[in-house]
């Protein structure tokens, strides 16, 4: 009697089992099933879209994506040793990395512009402000801020000194040798891209609808494409180098790429941006001179602020503008001070001497 309970019991036991993993069979049929409904919207959506970058997949596709996440979050199909649900480790690592990837929303491109709408004043000053630094930059060059005064000290004592790489200029009396290469790189970064930033601010941005149309215009794209192209002029104004100029032009000539794909995207625009102006700025610190290269990265730090959090509403870009000016004289001071440009500095510092002396 014990015996046949204990055999009735075992097998309700074995038929409640089945039925259960019947279920979870089910459920993982449908699972599947899903995500091929997916995948053929995914197929369908590359065929007819233009640009194949997943990028471009609409908002159905990510729902659907979205949905199965959902799924597969609920009831993860994975097969353990004795049951189909993973150990509470492993489900806390899915869960984690599930909602990681739904914890940033896709960027809505309209209503980031809308937020930052400006008026044709502020647009226009924000196309004034871009006329210091270049101005700057020749002020700079032309007046010699870029000799060392400690090079000029070095060579007063010199009585022969070779005049024929000296420049005399009645116009420019303080241009009294070729600056260096590397000091020119940022006169040229900054020249390229104020005229296109000058552009788009003065004439289309308040001219554009807000949205879209006006952050897929061809001015807003050179601006930003031109900020890249600075970039690259820059790496070699603060490290002097041709290999490094090139790395940082191909990594810069992909963004420029990237601005003109037909899909916006801001983020990530604002973080490549963001890498190039670390590339360009590490050679300083490179060469040991952390003061200079925290300057650089203070006056980055409080434009970057207000380019960012527009605490002042439409005015913010302008004082942007005008925080960033900033930056140029520290770049041309690091380009100064480069091992390749030392040359160029000891022929000005003699130059300079021989122009005190003909005085």
């Amino acid at each position: 009697m014990y015996q046949s309970s204990t055999s009735t019991q075992t097998m309700q036991f074995e038929k409640d089992n089945e039925i259960a993993m019947n279920q979870k069979v089910m459920e993982g049929e449908s699972i599947i099933e899903e995500m091929e409904k997916v995948s053929v919207m995914l197929s369908d959506d590359c065929i007819t879209n233009s640009d194949s970058d997943l990028n471009s997949i609409d908002s159905r596709s990510i729902d659907s994506l979205s949905t199965v996440e959902d799924i597969l979050e609920d009831e993860p199909l994975i097969l353990a040793q004795d049951t189909f649900l993973p150990p509470p480790e492993a489900q806390t690592e899915i869960t984690g990395k599930i909602a990681k990837k739904k914890k940033r929303a896709p960027l809505d491109v309209d209503k980031y512009m809308a937020a930052r709408e400006m008026t044709a004043t502020q647009e226009r000053w924000n196309a004034l402000t871009m006329i210091p630094s270049p101005l700057y930059c020749l002020y700079y060059i032309f007046v010699g801020l870029w000799i060392s005064p400690e090079m000029k000290h070095e060579f007063r004592d010199v009585d022969t000194i070779d005049d024929s790489k000296c420049i005399q200029s009645d116009w420019f009396p303080n241009l009294v040798a070729f600056p260096p290469g590397a000091v020119l790189a940022v006169f040229i970064a900054i020249s390229i891209h104020a005229p296109f930033s000058f552009l788009y601010h003065w004439k289309y941005a308040h001219a554009l609808p807000p949205g879209l149309p006006r952050t897929t215009h061809w001015s807003r794209r050179m601006d930003h494409a031109m900020i890249h192209t600075a970039s690259v002029f820059l790496s070699y104004a603060t490290s002097g180098s041709w290999d490094y100029l090139l790395v940082n032009l191909l990594f810069n000539a992909d963004c420029i790429y990237r601005q003109f794909k037909k899909k916006v995207r801001p983020r990530r625009n604002q973080i490549r941006v963001g890498l190039s102006i670390v590339a360009y700025t590490i050679p300083i610190l490179n060469r040991g001179e952390i003061s200079l290269f925290l300057r650089c990265w203070v006056v980055l730090y409080f434009a970057g602020w207000f380019f960012i959090k527009y605490p002042v509403g439409g005015w913010s870009h302008s004082v942007f503008h005008i925080i960033i000016a900033f930056l140029p004289p520290l770049i041309m001071q690091a380009a100064s001070t480069l091992p390749s440009s030392r040359e160029y500095m000891e022929v000005a510092a003699k130059c300079a001497v021989l122009s005190e002396r003909a005085i």
